[in-house]
């Protein structure tokens, strides 16, 4: 199957953001480093433009090579994670490939070519799993999943910055303008507010995985003799719930729990 290639791990994934607020934005990035992958002493531009060059190359062993050294050291990039994936994908690293998908889909949620890329991935593995019901949070605040972590915040700063600007005007210049604005301004921080809570909420939840191992037992409880429940196969995204020696808890949907080996996990 086809997948969407592009060279743009450089990029941030929030550009656009509107002049009037930089910064305040700017203090933001310093404050929530994990959202922005800026080409960081050390040539990391060089490395990125080298790994891109190699992939058009179809050296993806290569690509993949440079990429996962600059997610080693900390460029955590949406652009980056999907350039990962791609290489991994052409490699035929199912398991990697997904896990990278993933990293990118928390950074970049709205990038289309990431969707069809990861769908695409997916329908390579072997196990066809009922998609684990969405919790109360994000059926209720359905707009979560369409940003990320950083813009959530970003945008509960611009929120805040807006009512107080209304609240100023509606002071100095006692117009029903600024009345209107007022209220305005504060229904949407209010959502904000709650939608930030609501994000952080979800990602501190169980943590992500991805079976890496051809074929995995889960166990009903973390030794090597305990009974098997089910297998899964290389591929299979994961709900990381606890660990304990060697192993992760994990928790596909309701009635499908079990621990497995961390060595047969991508995390």
């Amino acid at each position: 199957m086809k997948i969407t290639d592009r060279k743009a791990a450089g990029k941030s994934a929030l550009a656009g953001v509107a002049g009037a607020v930089l910064c305040l934005l700017a203090v933001l990035d310093l404050l929530f480093p994990f959202s922005i992958c800026w080409a960081e002493e050390g040539g990391a531009l060089g490395q990125i433009a080298k790994a891109n060059a190699y992939y058009q190359e179809k050296r993806y062993s290569e690509a993949a090579r440079i990429y996962s050294d600059l997610e080693a050291k900390g460029h955590e990039n949406g652009h980056l994670y999907y350039n990962l994936g791609n290489a991994y994908f052409r490699l035929g690293e199912i398991g990697p490939a997904i896990l990278s998908y993933l990293k990118a889909k928390s950074l970049i949620p709205r990038d289309k070519d990431l969707e069809a890329n990861l769908k695409t991935a997916i329908q390579e593995t072997n196990d066809r799993l009922e998609e684990k019901p969405q919790g109360f949070m994000k059926t209720v605040l359905f707009w979560l999943d369409d940003f990320n972590r950083a813009e959530t915040v970003q945008i509960l700063i611009v929120s805040n910055f807006l009512f107080w600007l209304a609240m100023a005007g509606r002071l100095f210049f006692r117009h029903a303008f600024w009345d209107v604005a007022r209220k305005t301004f504060l229904i949407g921080l209010c959502l904000a507010v709650i939608s930030t809570a609501g994000k952080f909420s979800v990602e501190s939840g169980p943590g992500l995985g991805v079976v890496f191992a051809k074929t995995a037992d889960v166990k009903s409880s973390p030794a090597g003799g305990s009974v098997t429940l089910f297998q899964l196969h290389e591929g299979v995204p994961l709900a990381i719930a606890g660990e304990k020696d060697g192993w992760y808890r994990i928790e596909l949907s309701e009635d499908k729990k079990g621990w497995i080996q961390k060595e047969f996990v991508g995390t």
